[in-house]
């Protein structure tokens, strides 16, 4: 065996044992009731019964974030459609029905591992309505 391919084999068994990179983890919490039928920051309705809107500080709109709640293996995938949440230490704000997805409608806020992230398909201009994707 030449010492390229046996390099190569080499680096490729390693990569395979290598530990898995740990996931992301955030804070997230939900909003709805008075935030209900208000406009969002991209300019349409809120909808407290609509599973992917999701509020971010800073991820651009019509980007798909895929959230796991590590304690039930609950996944949803979510549209950030808003901006916030203002309360320090949390980073994504969910919909009440994300939030009843992954069963922390009780404790309010959770510890969530990022699974994905899909930014959008072409850049959005601020305002831009994920219409795709909210159905």
């Amino acid at each position: 065996m030449k010492l390229r391919s046996f390099c190569s084999v080499f680096a490729a068994a390693a990569t395979l044992m290598a530990p898995a990179a740990k996931a992301e983890t955030v804070h997230a919490s939900w909003y709805g009731g008075y935030f209900h039928g208000r406009l969002m920051a991209n300019g349409i309705p809120f909808n407290q019964n609509n599973v992917v809107m999701a509020a971010h500080k800073t991820l651009p709109f019509c980007t798909q974030v895929t959230l796991k709640n590590p304690d039930n293996d609950r996944k949803i995938t979510v549209v950030v459609t808003d901006r916030g949440p203002f309360v320090k230490g949390r980073d994504f704000d969910l919909s009440r029905a994300g939030a009843q997805k992954l069963d922390f409608i009780n404790s309010g806020v959770e510890e969530l591992q990022v699974v994905q992230v899909i930014p959008p398909a072409k850049k959005h201009r601020y305002g831009n309505r994920c219409a795709k994707y909210l159905g």
